[in-house]
């Protein structure tokens, strides 16, 4: 992990926090996430947040949202949810980077007056859907060729003695042609 930080989250009287993390250097030509992560429970935090460039105030902004509920329902427990999300940043350029997090929700331990959020910041993951992608695309020529191929051979045994594979196949066998 490239940066891994706390942030004390104090909402004020209509619900809304801001909070920043302390400078961190990101590196060029690597893409970057974004673990964002909050005690909620039977409750949601909805977060929009910025990756600032502190030279350039270039930024990347993103919204999230944190819920999580859990219960009991006919004897049967069920839940929903989960206490974290990830965001997705391509490569930046290299430098020195801010991570600012605003917050809105009810998302708050009764009698506390803050919460926290657990922002980790890391460069270089492996994405699997990226690996599907590549696939698929790969994948898309090699069965053009083979339509193209199929229908080649149709064209070609339709005029033979053979046949066309395709004309046994759909043959319904009453021997009218």
């Amino acid at each position: 992990k490239q940066h891994e930080q706390w942030l004390s989250i104090v909402p004020g009287p209509d619900g809304k926090a801001v909070a920043f993390t302390e400078p961190f250097t990101i590196k060029a030509n690597r893409n970057i996430r974004i673990r964002l992560e909050a005690p909620v429970s039977n409750s949601w935090l909805a977060i929009g947040g910025e990756l600032v460039n502190d030279a350039s105030g270039e930024l990347d902004a993103f919204d999230a949202e944190i819920s999580h509920y859990s219960g009991v329902d006919g004897g049967e427990s069920w839940s929903e949810g989960s206490t974290s999300t990830n965001i997705y940043i391509g490569s930046r350029p290299a430098g020195t980077y801010v991570l600012r997090v605003e917050t809105e929700g009810p998302a708050r331990p009764a009698g506390q007056d803050s919460m926290s959020v657990r922002a980790s910041i890391t460069q270089g993951v492996f994405r699997v859907s990226h690996f599907f992608y590549g696939l698929g695309l790969l994948g898309v020529p090699w069965g053009i060729l083979m339509i193209m191929a199929l229908r080649f051979e149709h064209l070609r045994k339709e005029g033979s003695d053979a046949g066309s594979p395709w004309t046994e196949f759909f043959d319904d066998g009453d021997g009218d042609e």
